[in-house]
C-alpha cells in the first residue's frame, strides 16, 4: 500500500484530515520520540481502507482472523484505518503514555444501514499474525469514532464465531501423514492444514456454515486429490468421523528401525517421500504411499541422528524395510550459493535448513539481481530485487539481504542448485515437527517460535534479541535472526524485534505468505503481505 503524506501539523495539537473523510487529531504534548518527549513538526500519513472495494484483501495486513482473549474469531469489518507518523527526518512518533489520538474512520455507503452504534476495536498485531481487541468505537452520522493509545492498522469489526474442528485422514487401515486437508466456506474462503504422522488434521472453521472439504495426497512430488465431501454446519466444536481415502497405486510399507547391534531404538521414525513416520517404542512403523519408487531413511530420537537410507521400488511386494541408526550420522554440512558464500545447514524432521539467511546478489544462473533501489522505485517494481539493511554491509554479514517476493518467485532461481525457496507448505510442516499441536490452518504455533530463535538478548550482551526474547531456545538449530525486514514504500524496520522470511507461495496477485518471529512471543506467526516487501530467504533442500 503507497504511503501519503496527508498533512502536518504541530505536535502542541491539531487535526489531519483524508480526502475519505477519515481524521486524526492529537492533542497537545502527546508526541513522544525514542520515549522522549516531542514538540516539533508532525508529518501523518492516513489511508482510509474501505472494506467493500474489490482489492481491500491486498491493501489490508494478514487476514481478518483474531485473537479475543483465548478464542478464535473471524471478522467483518465496517471501516478499517493505517496512520502512521514521524518527524521531519522521518523517524517514528507515538504516543506517549496516558495520551490518546482521536480517530475517525468513514462508514461504506453499502455497511451504513448495518452499522451499530458501537463496535468493538482492533489493532493489528504485526508479531503474531492476526488482529487484537482493543476498545470501542461510538457511531456519530456516518463515522465511527475513537481513541487510541498506539498507531497500527485500525479496524472497527463485528466478530463472528469459529468452532474448532477436527479428524483423521486413513488409507489402508493406516494414518496417512502429509497429506493437505482444504477447507473453505462462502465467509471465511479456504484455509489448509497438514496431517501429523497420526493423519489427524485440525482448526477453526466458521460455526454454522456449511464447509466443503478437500483431501490431497502426496504422491510422486505432487499433490493428488483423494477425496472431497461437503460437511457440517457445525454449531460446537466437533471431532468428525475418520476419513477413508484411496491412493492411487498405494502400497503399504512397514519395518523395523533398530540401533547398533540390533539393539531396540525407541522414538525413532523413518523419513520418506517429505514425511516423517514415527516408529512404536519397538522400532516398529508402517505407513501407506504411493509413486512408484521411495527412498527411506531411518532417524534416531535426537532428529540429528541420521541413520541408513534405502531406495525401494513400490511394486505391491509388502518385504519389511528395515533400517538402523548406529553412528548417528551427520550433524550438518554446507552449501555454497553462486556468488561463494558458504552456509551451514542443520536437519529437522525430514527437512535440511539452511541455519543462515540467504546473500546471495545473483541468480542461480548467474544474472545480477537489482540492488540500491530508491523508495519510490523499491514501492513500485515488479521485478526482482534485494536490499540491505540500511544499506550496512555489517548488517548483509549478519541478517543477510531483504528479497522482494518478484525475486523469491524469478524462474531463475535464488537458492543453490539442489534448493529452493520453502513453500507454505513447507513451512507448515516445520512448524507442525516442531509444534504437532500447532494450527497450521489459520495462522500460527504458540511455542515453535522459541525453538526457532537464537538465543540471548541485546540488553544483556548475549544475543541480537531486544529483551525478553521470550521463549527462545533455539532447540530446532533454525537459528531465527532478527534481521527486520524493507516495507513497500522502502522504510527499513523492526531490526532486532522481529525476524520475517518469505515462503514461495502466493496469496493473491498482490499478496505472499510469509513466517515471523518476534521478541515478545514464542510464538511462530504465518501471515500474508504486500510482494513489494524485503524479507529475509532461508533455502531448503529438494
Amino acid at each position: 500500500m503507497a504511503k501519503n503524506l496527508t498533512g502536518t501539523i504541530s505536535a502542541s495539537g491539531g487535526t489531519v484530515s483524508h480526502s475519505s473523510g477519515a481524521e486524526l487529531m492529537l492533542e497537545p504534548g502527546s508526541m513522544t520520540k525514542n520515549g522522549i518527549a516531542y514538540m516539533g513538526n508532525v508529518k501523518v500519513y492516513l489511508q482510509n481502507i474501505d472494506p467493500t472495494i474489490a482489492n481491500f484483501e491486498s491493501r489490508m495486513p494478514g487476514n481478518l482472523v483474531a485473537m479475543d482473549g483465548n478464542a478464535v474469531r473471524g471478522l467483518k469489518s465496517f471501516g478499517m484505518l493505517a496512520a502512521e507518523l514521524q518527524d521531519d527526518a522521518g523517524n517514528e512518533l507515538q504516543i506517549a503514555a496516558g495520551k490518546k489520538a482521536h480517530i475517525k474512520f468513514p462508514i461504506p455507503a453499502s455497511l451504513q444501514s448495518q452499522a451499530a452504534d458501537s463496535i468493538d476495536l482492533w489493532y493489528y498485531d504485526e508479531a503474531n499474525g492476526y488482529w487484537k481487541k482493543e476498545g470501542r468505537a461510538g457511531k456519530e452520522g456516518n463515522f465511527y469514532h475513537a481513541k487510541v493509545s498506539h498507531f497500527s492498522f485500525w479496524n472497527c469489526d463485528v466478530p463472528y464465531n469459529f468452532i474448532e474442528l477436527k479428524g483423521r485422514i486413513l488409507s489402508g487401515g493406516q494414518p496417512l501423514a502429509g497429506a493437505r486437508v482444504s477447507i473453505s466456506s462462502a465467509g471465511m474462503g479456504s484455509r489448509s492444514d497438514i496431517t501429523n504422522a497420526e493423519g489427524r488434521f485440525g482448526g477453526f472453521v466458521p460455526k454454522d456454515e456449511i464447509l466443503s472439504l478437500k483431501v490431497e495426497a502426496a504422491c510422486g512430488g505432487s499433490f493428488t486429490q483423494v477425496y472431497s465431501a461437503n460437511i457440517g454446519p457445525f454449531a460446537t466444536n466437533t471431532s468428525i468421523s475418520d476419513i477413508i481415502v484411496t491412493l492411487p497405486n498405494a502400497w503399504q510399507i512397514s519395518g523395523k528401525i533398530s540401533g547398533c547391534n540390533n539393539a531396540t531404538l525407541s522414538g525413532a521414525y523413518v523419513v520418506a517421500g517429505g514425511q516423517a513416520y514415527f516408529a512404536d517404542a519397538s522400532g516398529n512403523y508402517s505407513f501407506s504411499a504411493c509413486g512408484s519408487s521411495l527412498t527411506l531413511t531411518a532417524y534416531g530420537s535426537n532428529p540429528w541422528a541420521q541413520g541408513s537410507s534405502q531406495t525401494i521400488d513400490l511394486t505391491g511386494a509388502n518385504t519389511p524395510v528395515n533400517l538402523e541408526v548406529c553412528s548417528g550420522g551427520s550433524t550438518g554440512g554446507t552449501v555454497t550459493d553462486i556468488d561463494g558464500n558458504v552456509y551451514n545447514t542443520v536437519t529437522i524432521g525430514s527437512q535440511v535448513w539452511m541455519k543462515e539467511n540467504l546473500k546471495t546478489s545473483k541468480y542461480r544462473n548467474g544474472d545480477v539481481i537489482p540492488t540500491n533501489l530508491p523508495d519510490s522505485t523499491w514501492q513500485n517494481t515488479s521485478s526482482g530485487a534485494y536490499a540491505i539493511y540500511n544499506n550496512d554491509a555489517a548488517n548483509n554479514t549478519i541478517y543477510g539481504k531483504f528479497y522482494n517476493w518478484y525475486a523469491v518467485a524469478d524462474p531463475r532461481g535464488l537458492c543453490p542448485a539442489g534448493w529452493h525457496v520453502p513453500t507454505d507448505h513447507d513451512w507448515q510442516l516445520l512448524t507442525k515437527y516442531l509444534d504437532p499441536a500447532a494450527d497450521t490452518t489459520q495462522c500460527c504455533s504458540n511455542n515453535a517460535g522459541g525453538k526457532m530463535k537464537s538465543t540471548g538478548t541485546i540488553e544483556a550482551g548475549t544475543g541480537l534479541w531486544y529483551s525478553p526474547n521470550q521463549d527462545a531456545t533455539n532447540s530446532s538449530g533454525f537459528n531465527g535472526l532478527p534481521g527486520g525486514g524493507r516495507d513497500g514504500n522502502g522504510t527499513y524496520y523492526y531490526v532486532g524485534g522481529y525476524g520475517y522470511w518469505w515462503s514461495s507461495t502466493e496469496y493473491s496477485s498482490t499478496l505472499a505468505w510469509y513466517r515471523l518471529l518476534s521478541y515478545g512471543s514464542g510464538s511462530s506467526g504465518r501471515s500474508n503481505n504486500a510482494k513489494t516487501y524485503g524479507f529475509s530467504v532461508r533455502c531448503l533442500r529438494d
